[in-house]
């Protein structure tokens, strides 16, 4: 029944710590053990482990609980595959489309436990939003012990996604990239608030759906010294304030690129997700520095 978020900058451990939990990596110390009735669902960032020959359906047809084709048929309409899109290979999927794919056989598969590494890269706000509904029903306590189809289960989310922690996260494991770990029972409005009080500075502006942005190109490490120095001269507030200005920007590419019409024009389409990918990485850099100085 936890729900915990695993937050923190990139290179701080957060991912080796879920790799020691479920014995992938060796621990340098201490010991873990998982539970006899524990069925683990993992989601990696990166998805060697799948059988690419398989279509939507095929891959599905093996987590829905009856096995049968219709049932996967709605799962993957759930997810927001429609159509043919449903019987198309998974080797042909874009990142983002694969993704939900594994997202929504891991929701369907079983498993009392989830741990999710970053499952929101590549994801477009919709399919964002409907994976939060999925894992918020999946973790919602159960009305009865014979209510089996979902509620109950335990998730753990490494995730940049601002609105998905608040969302879901109960409790947060605090990385500060320094080798330091704290955890935090409450929200991550509420981590924000706190750290506000503290350090007596203005916290970023919460995030809209609107706004929410694909994290896979935060926190990326600078490959130029010199701009690293520039940001590091930056005021916090005057850091915060271009942050707030960014996602901002992202927002309204968004809700551009969530409006069906804009996919009638190409060219608009191209325009729309160059400049997201220009902001998004004119973004990773400012977060990073941000990260450095404190934030979650």
């Amino acid at each position: 029944g936890d729900r915990i978020g695993i937050i923190g900058p990139n290179g701080a451990g957060k991912t080796t710590l879920i790799r020691c939990l479920l014995g992938e990596t060796a621990c340098d110390a201490g010991c873990h053990r998982i539970g006899a009735a524990v069925s683990v669902g993992h989601y990696h960032q990166t998805h060697e482990h799948l059988d690419l020959a398989l279509t939507v359906v095929d891959y599905l047809k093996r987590h829905v609980p009856d096995g049968l084709e219709q049932s996967a048929r709605d799962l993957a309409g759930a997810f927001l595959f429609g159509g043919l899109e449903q019987d198309k290979r998974l080797e042909v999927l874009s990142g983002g489309e694969r993704s939900r794919a594994v997202l929504a056989g891991l929701v369907a598969g079983g498993h009392n436990l989830l741990v999710l590494d970053e499952p929101t890269n590549h994801l477009d706000i919709p399919s964002c939003e409907r994976l939060e509904e999925a894992l918020r029903q999946y973790a919602a306590p159960k009305a009865s012990r014979s209510q089996r189809a979902s509620g109950g289960g335990t998730l753990i989310v490494i995730t940049h996604d601002r609105m998905l922690l608040d969302n879901l996260a109960d409790q947060l494991l605090v990385f500060d990239g320094d080798g330091q770990v704290r955890r935090f029972h409450g929200t991550y409005s509420e981590l924000v608030a706190s750290e506000q009080v503290a350090s007596v500075q203005p916290a970023p502006a919460p995030v809209s759906k609107q706004a929410r942005r694909r994290p896979a190109r935060a926190n990326k490490p600078s490959d130029s010294p010199g701009k690293d120095k520039k940001l590091a001269r930056l005021k916090t507030v005057e850091l915060e304030a271009r942050i707030i200005e960014l996602e901002r920007q992202l927002g309204d590419v968004d809700r551009a690129l969530s409006d069906p019409a804009v996919y009638r024009d190409a060219e608009r389409v191209r325009e729309s997700t160059a400049r997201r990918e220009t902001l998004a990485a004119t973004l990773g850099p400012l977060e990073t520095e941000w990260l450095r100085r404190g934030g979650p």
